[in-house]
């Protein structure tokens, strides 16, 4: 981190949550839902496309069952959801705000975060631009294929 608190990938991903909710077992679910707003011109470019198709990989590979909707009410009850979005997409904006958590807005910036939106809890990755939300995914992506 660049404000002066650094912390290292590992300890970040162990204090957010991130690798419970990645591996099913936050909820005690298998079935993973990524959810990714057409709409929204960070998680729509091509980078970040790739590297919600990473995260969906390695949850494949680590046996759960991988979704992917654009829409928070498309999601099946009970699965766990990712929402891959950039700082300005709504889904990210009303969970970050659940959180009480900011949105990042410097460059290469990513927020990773568990909360709720729409009544249901959520993993929220976030970037500040298409290289944070793609530094993001890939750190739940390799969370899932290396944690515990």
């Amino acid at each position: 981190m660049r404000d002066g608190t650094d912390i290292s990938r590992r300890a970040f991903l162990k204090s957010s949550g991130a690798a419970a909710v990645v591996a099913g077992q936050g909820m005690g679910a298998r079935i993973v839902t990524i959810l990714t707003d057409p709409s929204d011109t960070v998680a729509a470019a091509p980078p970040a496309r790739w590297a919600a198709k990473e995260l969906d990989r390695a949850l494949v590979a680590a046996g759960c069952q991988v979704r992917t909707h654009s829409r928070l009410g498309e999601a099946q009850p009970g699965s766990v959801c990712i929402v891959a979005a950039g700082r300005t997409a709504p889904l990210a904006i009303e969970a970050l705000k659940a959180a009480g958590v900011a949105a990042p807005e410097a460059a290469e910036s990513l927020v990773l975060v568990s909360s709720k939106a729409g009544g249901k809890p959520v993993l929220v990755a976030c970037g500040g631009d298409v290289r944070g939300l793609v530094y993001a995914l890939l750190e739940l992506a390799d969370r899932a294929r290396y944690g515990d």
